[in-house]
């Protein structure tokens, strides 16, 4: 079920050049599945992130970007911990069809996300 939630931004590290690892604190009552994304919603507009983090912790999300010159992307690193955005979701799903055969990921953005 897509459900609107206030998360408090937790953590923010630079893991790489130029990529991100942002943690939220959703309260513990945010369900959601291996490859399922959000929409993280500021002042400055809304992202779909893909979420990083394990489904067992439902207190948590984590989610990877990357610093671009957007202004939401800007605005999301120079957020301060302890503020608070809006979340939407989750939504979409990742299944593989049939175990047993070839596939093919392909992936955007950061690129290991929905791998994580």
């Amino acid at each position: 079920m897509i459900t609107k939630i206030k998360a408090k931004l937790i953590s923010k590290n630079e893991i790489a050049k130029d990529i991100w690892e942002l943690k939220f604190s959703v309260g513990g009552d945010f369900w959601f599945n291996s490859g399922q994304y959000i929409w993280l919603i500021t002042s400055v507009g809304r992202r779909a992130y893909s979420i990083s983090s394990s489904s067992i912790d439902k207190t948590k999300i984590e989610i990877i970007i990357k610093n671009t010159k957007s202004n939401f992307v800007q605005d999301l690193i120079s957020t301060e911990l302890d503020s608070f955005v809006d979340i939407k979701g989750p939504c979409g799903s990742l299944r593989i069809p049939d175990e047993n055969s070839k596939s093919i990921f392909l992936a955007g953005g950061v690129g290991v996300s929905p791998f994580l």
